[in-house]
């Protein structure tokens, strides 16, 4: 009887591709984290933490079936599956691989997996969409935030979503509404199960609502505005603003954005622990124990970037600062900064974070690169000062496409953290500066159908 199910599955699918227009994509993709450090122990005493290393290899394949494609109506059906497993970690009790194997003699083995990886297989696309021109649209179920059929941008989250989306507007603006239900981390090296964020607080979604403008202001220039609110009852109340304003002149290109947050974190939600160790408030146990700090009241970001494209180079500068506490329930979920802060050690703050969104950060960055041909090259310098601790980064992106469909990404990265007393790093509480050595090589093979 099974067998006769599966048969009939298969024979409808079969005949839906036969008789609709569809689109099949996938991708297996070999991803490598080197840590460039010398330390090969766990020292919980001294607050000594290895540079883990991991390999992961990962694959995904879905069919998007486009049930209505026309100028006036799209309905989409989309299904997608990924699977995954880690072949090298570190972190687990008794590794011995050169240059990072961490003889672990305490806690936090195998974390890198239980982390980063924890899931197998996940359906991560199974979703309906559907618009009538650009005046209204709804998109159900789980799907990527990134995906194409997409309403719209989140700013601050990223990965895929099980919720909805809904959207009217006209060609000028746009005027949307999201649910989140819950949310998963599914690409490249990451693949978790679908969970709520914040669940200690509330565990049933949270709320996203904005309007999207794009005005041109004469022949050559325009701007882009979105105002929005992001809002998870019992947790926090997140409003803010984005503006991009473009100038173009033949091949000259100016991009200059300026984003906000205006983070309010719920009553509830003041005395309960971060989980990255962000905040003010020390918490301690009846042995007077560290635990750890507060969410607090919340706080504000203000992010400023110029960027400047000419003939297939870039450059740009950023400024990234944090007053108060803001990034703590909502910010470490995503990275509106487009630099890719999640690659880092594992002994650190979070999942592989840095302290780039920490409580009163200041962050500084400068880049440059050229794409030519098949290769693309980026150089990102970073600074960040932050009670936590002050971090340096420099990094050489590189990327290579063998043909369409084979594609290698190399980052070459000199990074190091100075951990600041009063903090956990990890499973120690700091009474002394540590320096924290984050230097790696990573890389991304992948190949797409």
């Amino acid at each position: 009887m099974k067998n006769l199910k599966l048969l009939l599955c298969v024979f409808f699918v079969c005949s839906l591709c036969r008789s609709l227009e569809y689109i099949v994509d996938g991708n297996v993709v070999q991803s490598t984290r080197i840590g460039l450090s010398n330390n090969k122990h766990i020292d919980v005493e001294n607050g000594i933490y290895p540079n883990n290393s991991f390999a992961v290899l990962s694959a995904q394949l879905g069919i998007t079936f486009a049930l209505l494609n026309n100028d006036i109506y799209k309905l989409h059906i989309g299904i997608k599956g990924m699977v995954g497993g880690v072949g090298l970690d570190t972190t687990r009790n008794g590794s011995m691989l050169f240059p990072t194997d961490s003889i672990i003699a305490g806690a936090n083995a195998g974390r890198f997996a239980e982390i980063v990886m924890p899931a197998w297989g996940e359906l991560i696309n199974a979703y309906l969409s559907y618009s009538y021109k650009n005046y209204f649209g709804f998109k159900g179920g789980r799907y990527s935030f990134a995906n194409p059929d997409a309403i719209m941008g989140t700013d601050w989250w990223s990965g895929h979503n099980q919720g909805f989306e809904i959207f009217g507007g006209n060609d000028y603006f746009r005027i949307y509404g999201i649910y989140v239900h819950a949310r998963s981390s599914s690409n490249l090296e990451w693949l978790n199960h679908f969970e709520p964020r914040n669940k200690n607080v509330y565990r049933f979604g949270l709320f996203v609502f904005g309007l999207d403008s794009t005005i041109a202001l004469g022949h050559n220039h325009s701007l882009f505005i979105r105002p929005y609110l992001y809002y998870q009852p019992g947790a926090y109340i997140d409003p803010g603003f984005k503006i991009v304003y473009t100038y173009t002149h033949d091949d000259l290109r100016f991009v200059t954005t300026l984003l906000t947050l205006f983070a309010i974190h719920e009553r509830q939600a003041y005395n309960r622990l971060s989980d990255q160790d962000w905040g003010y408030e020390s918490l301690y146990d009846s042995a007077n124990t560290y635990l750890g700090r507060t969410h607090g009241k919340g706080g504000i970001t203000l992010f400023a970037r110029e960027e400047l494209y000419i003939k297939g180079y870039k450059a740009g500068i950023g400024i990234y600062k944090n007053f108060g506490n803001a990034n703590d329930m909502i910010g470490s979920y995503g990275d509106p900064t487009g630099l890719n802060t999640w690659v880092y050690t594992l002994y650190s703050t979070g999942p592989t974070w840095s302290d780039f969104f920490s409580s009163d950060a200041l962050n500084a960055f400068i880049l440059g690169g050229k794409k030519y041909q098949k290769w693309n090259y980026e150089i990102i310098g970073r600074y960040t000062y932050a009670p936590r601790s002050n971090e340096n980064s420099l990094a050489l992106l590189i990327s290579y496409d063998f043909t369409k469909h084979i594609n290698l990404y190399l980052r070459l990265e000199w990074a190091g953290t100075l951990n600041k007393p009063g903090y956990k790093l990890v499973d120690t509480f700091l009474t002394k500066k540590i320096y924290t050595d984050k230097s790696m090589i990573f890389w991304y093979l992948s190949a797409k159908i």
